[in-house]
């Protein structure tokens, strides 16, 4: 069973009023929400007049829409298309964005021992039969499509990348998000927004603050409970990412849902929700994912051995853990 639309588990709090004082300036606050790369995305500014606010929120918009199409593997139209089709024969020429979340993956992939493997998509693509109806996959057929799966046998040089083995496939899922939310960003900055937020879907990035010297305040929703929370986050510089069981889950219990482990071939499930505060939004969307794989114990290794990375991890008896410098 699929969610037709899945809350996402990390909310913004909005702040009561819009208009804050900043020295002599005034700045005002404009928020504006769409619908693309599959989920909800909202940027939320803080400018001196609405004309610099709508410009920069549609660019931004413009980039990112221009990236979900460039990294979708859903796509048959992209090079990401071209790669998963032919990348064995011949290697595919690189477009900019493509060439930074394929570098980015094959950092957080050695990073996390295999934890984190954008060529998982073979895997994911065998259970998602379990969706459509059909009987799970066999412990033969597990083990012949991980023969099809390895970081290792994505190679990348400065202009192209190919697969080393025939049948591989990739899917940017679990990193294209973040990267697409921090070139947003960075079209913001390009129009001198020096206070921003955008939320993806969960997937949330910030710098500034606000102009009244607060951060902005995410509420972490309980998985199992959309109507609690876990704990409230402050965030002023930086981002948060979390994966869990519950955004896209193939049977009533959630044991059989999207984030396969590519080491074992199966749903990973020691935790049902891992939440990631990092720099950037593509460091917390691929280390939320890399951490839910790994479980608790080395999750929670991998993110204490990372400066300025802080984790929450809900196991699958409901227990919270947390890294040391887990202060929210």
């Amino acid at each position: 069973m699929r969610k037709a639309i899945t809350l996402a588990l990390i909310a913004v709090i909005a702040a009561g009023g819009c208009i804050l004082e900043e020295g002599q300036t005034t700045l005002s606050e404009y928020s504006e929400t769409r619908t693309m790369i599959g989920t909800f995305i909202t940027v939320t500014v803080y400018a001196q007049d609405e004309q610099t606010a709508v410009n920069a929120i549609n660019a931004s918009f413009t980039a990112m829409e221009a990236l979900g199409e460039e990294l979708s593997h859903y796509s048959k139209t992209n090079r990401v298309y071209e790669l998963n089709t032919r990348g064995y024969e011949h290697p595919v020429e690189l477009s900019p964005g493509l060439a930074c979340v394929i570098n980015a993956s094959a950092y957080y992939s050695e990073l996390s021992g295999g934890g984190f493997d954008v060529t998982v998509q073979p895997l994911v693509a065998l259970w998602e039969q379990v969706e459509k109806g059909e009987p799970a996959p066999t412990g033969d057929e597990v083990y012949e499509t991980l023969g099809r799966v390895g970081y290792r046998n994505l190679k990348a040089n400065a202009t192209h990348a190919w697969f080393t083995r025939p049948n591989m496939s990739v899917t940017f899922g679990a990193v294209a998000k973040g990267y697409i939310v921090d070139e947003g960003l960075a079209q913001l900055r390009r129009y001198s927004i020096d206070y921003a937020l955008i939320n993806a879907g969960g997937d949330i990035a910030a710098y500034g603050g606000k102009p009244s010297g607060i951060g902005w305040s995410i509420a972490l929703r309980n998985p199992r409970n959309e109507s609690e929370y876990v704990t409230l986050i402050e965030l002023r510089d930086g981002a948060v990412a979390t994966s869990g069981d519950y955004e896209r889950y193939y049977t009533p219990d959630m044991k059989i849902h999207h984030i396969v482990n590519p080491r074992t071939g199966y749903s990973a499930t020691e935790v049902i929700s891992a939440t990631v505060i990092a720099e950037s939004a593509t460091q917390a969307d691929a280390l939320a994912t890399a951490v839910f794989v790994l479980g608790p114990e080395d999750g929670i290794k991998l993110v204490e051995s990372l400066p300025d990375t802080e984790a929450l991890l809900i196991t699958e008896n409901k227990t919270i853990i947390k890294s040391s410098g887990f202060a929210f």
